[in-house]
């Protein structure tokens, strides 16, 4: 969750300026959403090609795999107001596993507890559809944030492919991770996200995750599989990997499973008036 350098900071918020200056932005319009809502039930809790739930809340002694059983509901909420701006409330909570272990003192999933709030500005002009904003991850029980600020930009041209840029920075760091995305589909949908990542702490650099799904729409309802290519392992969990993707499980060496796989079924809706 780490992300950009600090003059990066500066840059985004500047070209966010700039973009609104030149550009169109529109406010709201009869009809369009005023609140959007919905919640994900997911197998495994992953964010950009982390395992969440495995990797950064593992227990001691235990195997790391590329398909794992380890539920979270996931509900959230964002307010549209005018002028393109919107206010987002999304959570993640584990199912399963949530109490601790006195015997080996892990604390349970309860501690991956997860509220992220998120403030964004998004506009259109000829050169495309563009975002920015911030947003704070916040582990509850922890009682620890991190922010960052984000710059999108949905391209004009592959309308097809809806290809789209986007960029995120620490605040408080020079890590940061830069992502391109595509996709499409309407009853089936599909998707693809190839990230670069930097954290500082851990002096790693590199590709981050290539991760695609693809879904099926039923109504409000879409179910999808995921799965997620990982080739830089300290950016994925620098405290549990080395340099050469190993770790230990009972003391002996394991392999760091560069490819992660998950279901996600999702429910979404919205109020205009």
């Amino acid at each position: 969750m780490n992300l950009f350098a600090k003059p990066m900071h500066l840059l985004a918020l500047t070209a966010a300026v700039a973009a609104l200056l030149v550009g169109t932005s529109a406010w709201a319009k009869p009809g369009d959403p005023l609140l959007n809502y919905g919640v994900d039930v997911v197998s495994n809790y992953s964010f950009r090609g982390i395992d969440v739930h495995q990797e950064l809340f593992h227990k001691p002694d235990e195997k790391v795999e590329p398909f794992k059983f380890l539920p979270a509901v996931q509900p959230s909420f964002t307010l549209v107001g005018p002028g393109g701006l919107a206010v987002g409330v999304w959570s993640s909570a584990a199912l399963t596993d949530r109490g601790e272990d006195e015997k080996t003192g892990y604390k349970g999933l309860s501690q991956a507890d997860e509220i992220d709030y998120t403030l964004t500005w998004a506009w259109e002009n000829k050169l495309g559809s563009f975002s920015s904003g911030l947003v704070n991850y916040s582990n509850v029980p922890a009682k620890a944030a991190l922010s960052e600020v984000f710059l999108t930009w949905g391209m004009p041209f592959a309308k097809a492919l809806a290809p789209k840029l986007s960029h995120y920075s620490d605040i408080n760091s020079a890590s940061h991770y830069t992502a391109l995305a595509i996709g499409g589909g309407e009853k089936v949908i599909w998707g693809a996200n190839l990230g670069f990542g930097h954290i500082q702490s851990a002096t790693a650099a590199g590709p981050q995750d290539l991760t695609a799904k693809v879904g099926y729409v039923m109504g409000a309802l879409t179910v999808s599989f995921n799965a997620s290519y990982r080739p830089t392992p300290k950016l994925v969990a620098p405290t549990l990997y080395d340099k050469d993707g190993k770790y230990t499980v009972k003391g002996k060496s394991e392999d760091y499973p560069p490819l992660i796989m998950w279901l996600t079924l999702s429910y979404a809706g919205g109020v205009t008036e």
